[in-house]
């Protein structure tokens, strides 16, 4: 940077190097959005993983009664419930500045009855299920977890630019 006196009277001020602070700056931004793009990816996994663990931790075979009381999750039978867990995680938006994490069950009915109770089966045989959540509790801690690991990747993206 250099400072030049002008005639007159005002003061003139160069400043060298700024197409390069611009460059460095816009080469941050990219790595900070693949940062948060990685740990969106490192949460929909670890998200998954907890929604598999959750859904294994008790078993019974067909047409026996359910070993989860009402609040627990459900207990597996066929594991299908399992089975059809996915998780997404989106590109960076930059016009939100956001990335999407997303976890869901392919099987939504069965999935949306067992998270939140309701009635089943045919008009005359009728029950009701109580909820059995297994993805609130998911939820729960990831809202926990998320933000220290998009802190963790986004710190080490710009610790490389020291």
């Amino acid at each position: 940077m250099g400072v030049r006196v002008a005639s007159g009277y005002g003061i003139e001020v160069e400043i060298d190097g700024i197409p390069e602070q611009v460059e460095r700056l816009r080469a941050m931004e990219t790595a900070v959005q693949h940062a948060m793009v990685a740990a969106a990816k490192d949460v929909a996994l670890e998200g998954e993983r907890m929604v598999h663990t959750l859904l294994a931790l008790l078993a019974h075979p067909p047409r026996t009664v359910t070993p989860s009381r009402p609040g627990e999750p459900p207990a597996m039978i066929s594991g299908a419930l399992s089975e059809h867990v996915r998780r997404t995680s989106g590109f960076f938006n930059t016009m939100s500045n956001s990335v999407d994490v997303e976890i869901r069950s392919t099987k939504s009915g069965y999935a949306r009855i067992q998270e939140r109770g309701g009635w089943a089966g045919a008009r005359d045989r009728r029950v009701y299920l109580p909820p059995r959540p297994y993805m609130a509790p998911v939820h729960a801690r990831l809202k926990v977890m998320a933000p220290v690991t998009f802190r963790h990747h986004v710190a080490r993206a710009v610790e490389a630019f020291k």
